[in-house]
């Protein structure tokens, strides 16, 4: 591959960013969402760019293929809803396809539907956290934080998400693919979206729990 040079555009830096299979790019250490189906297995990238407080994703070939406003701090995840859904696709199914990455297939879709009761309104969003988690970690690490959040009643995909991160590290790789953060459980009330993070304290209170579990 010949080297990248950024292409300087009349209102911002063009820069080259690789779709994930989430069909997310990852901006400054915030996950942004492109339609479902831009990410191809062999490869998909494109260039953004950041004009008046907004992200612009555009194909190579310079065709806008949408906008987000760019998030504050680090470890978001700023979803268009309509990237995501696909509208054909019953909840039921999402979850069992979605419980495929757990060794306790019953397990995870009993999971899943405390998270439904819960946030039913958003539960396309809480599911799409959890499938990104599980494309990243390995089986282990998630049947292991699937554990740890039903005992310890985690019900939310993004402390889900949180929590995994925190067992991963602990399982000392030092391959984790997620933010390297200092966090904490979320209070349930303070959950209104699926893409909300979790407000961050100190990583030993994870550890902690894990340790007396």
């Amino acid at each position: 591959m010949e080297p990248y040079l950024p292409l300087e555009g009349p209102a911002g830096t063009f820069e080259i960013y690789t779709v994930r299979k989430t069909n997310e790019i990852n901006f400054k250490s915030n996950y942004y969402s492109v339609p479902q189906g831009t990410y191809r297995p062999q490869g998909t990238e494109v260039y953004a760019k950041a004009t008046n407080g907004r992200l612009e994703i555009f194909t190579l070939g310079k065709t806008l293929i949408c906008t987000h406003p760019i998030a504050e701090g680090a470890g978001k995840t700023v979803i268009n809803t309509d990237h995501k859904r696909d509208k054909s696709q019953k909840i039921s199914d999402m979850m069992e396809s979605l419980s495929g990455y757990f060794t306790q297939k019953e397990a995870a879709i009993k999971y899943f539907g405390e998270i439904r009761s819960r946030y039913a309104r958003y539960i396309r969003d809480q599911l799409h956290v959890i499938r990104r988690s599980a494309v990243e970690a390995p089986g282990p690490v998630l049947d292991e934080t699937l554990d740890f959040c039903i005992r310890n009643s985690c019900f939310a995909a993004p402390e889900f998400e949180q929590i995994m991160y925190v067992i991963w590290d602990g399982h000392g790789n030092g391959e984790a693919g997620g933010p390297k953060t200092d966090i904490k459980p979320m209070d349930g009330q303070t959950l209104n979206r699926a893409n909300q993070t979790p407000e961050k304290s100190n990583m030993a209170d994870y550890e902690n729990i894990i340790d007396e579990n």
